[in-house]
């Protein structure tokens, strides 16, 4: 073939790829695709047994020293057996070069559609600082701010459930993050949110509000482990009882991953605790973890955590094995044993299987 034919050929290659690339961003009706979301959905199914003898229960289901909203009013539901445990659908989009959106739609089990997260953050405001408005997760500590499918346990710890409820520290706010000018990562946020949980404020006046307040200090300790040192505080007014509920936590993250020499090797120590003052009644607990990765497709795991209200002590301790085949599913077997101060101890075993489909975006480091 020669060099003039070759050319013509390119150029006719060239002219209709032009106008094909055109409509991709465009349609007949002038509506533009080139924005479109990144829409994900992820599926959480969790099926789980108590693992005390029928002896020991009476027919309704309750133990012969405690009844069952007792023994499983923290971290764990109160339903057994086969259930959604939660259906999260999520889109993430640039509003515009400055400007990007999230929103999450989630149901806990297959009914009661809620808008659990929407959020606008911005990007490149001087001064190394960041703005996020709407309503989402606060940025206290290092469990609140995730979601269901990405808590390092099946359940949330004892002290998070009983301070911040099901759904967590989820507020209308805003929050301004700065990075510090230092040598290592510094990242200071402070909040501001409308103070309607309904396990701290109970309030309903639009003019009350609760303050945040978060460090965090991340350092390489070597080419193969950081160190992240954080803590957080909350305030605000509880209507009910004309008081101020504080919270105050403290939480240290320990992480190793050989990527170079040991490619699926990992392990990650975390440890975090609560304290909080509602309603002149002080409650305090902390959670502690560890998570190591054997191999490409298998995790180990376990969990130590304990709550104290009303001088009353509730321990759980927990241990799970997790076949992670693609980052796009995992399955996840898991013991627990909860045990009340005077009650008797529930042995739990729970399986849990998660999927994402499309484009979820990336989980904090």
């Amino acid at each position: 073939m020669s060099p003039n034919r070759i050319v013509r050929l390119g150029a006719l290659a060239l002219g209709l790829a032009l106008p094909i690339g055109l409509l991709a961003q465009s349609t007949v009706t002038g509506v533009s695709r080139a924005s479109n979301p990144a829409i994900s959905a992820n599926v959480l199914y969790l099926a789980d047994t108590d693992l005390r003898s029928r002896d020991d229960a009476d027919p309704a289901g309750r133990d012969d020293h405690e009844p069952a909203a007792d023994v499983h009013s923290h971290g764990s539901d109160e339903s057994l057996g086969a259930r959604v445990q939660e259906f999260e659908l999520r889109l993430t989009s640039f509003v515009d070069p400055h400007v990007k959106a999230d929103i999450t739609l989630s149901t806990h089990g297959v009914a009661d559609a809620e808008l659990e997260e929407a959020f606008v953050t911005t990007l490149g405001l001087p001064g190394d600082l960041a703005l996020k408005a709407g309503k989402f997760l606060g940025a206290f500590g290092k469990q609140n701010p995730l979601h269901t499918h990405q808590f390092p346990l099946v359940e949330r710890p004892l002290a998070h459930d009983d301070l911040f409820g099901e759904e967590g520290l989820n507020e209308v706010g805003v929050e301004v993050s700065w990075l510090a000018p230092v040598d290592w990562f510094l990242d200071v946020v402070g909040g501001v949110y409308n103070g309607d949980n309904p396990g701290l404020f109970h309030s309903e006046d639009e003019e009350e509000v609760a303050f945040l307040g978060r460090f965090r200090n991340l350092v390489d300790l070597n080419d193969e482990t950081t160190l992240e040192v954080g803590g957080s505080g909350l305030t605000g007014r509880n209507e009910e009882s004309d008081t101020r509920s504080n919270v105050v936590g403290a939480d240290v993250t320990l992480k190793w991953s050989p990527l170079e020499t040991q490619r699926y090797k990992a392990l990650t120590l975390q440890a975090e605790y609560l304290r909080g003052d509602v309603q002149g009644e002080v409650r305090e607990g902390a959670v502690a973890h560890a998570q190591f990765r054997l191999s490409r497709h298998w995790w180990v795991q376990g969990a130590g955590d304990w709550l104290t209200e009303d001088d009353h002590t509730t321990t759980r301790v927990r241990a799970l094995v997790a076949y992670v085949p693609t980052e796009f599913q995992t399955l996840r077997l898991q013991y627990g044993a909860t045990s009340p101060e005077d009650a008797d101890t529930e042995h739990r075993v729970s399986l849990q299987y998660n999927f994402t489909i499309g484009s979820h975006p990336a989980h904090a480091y």
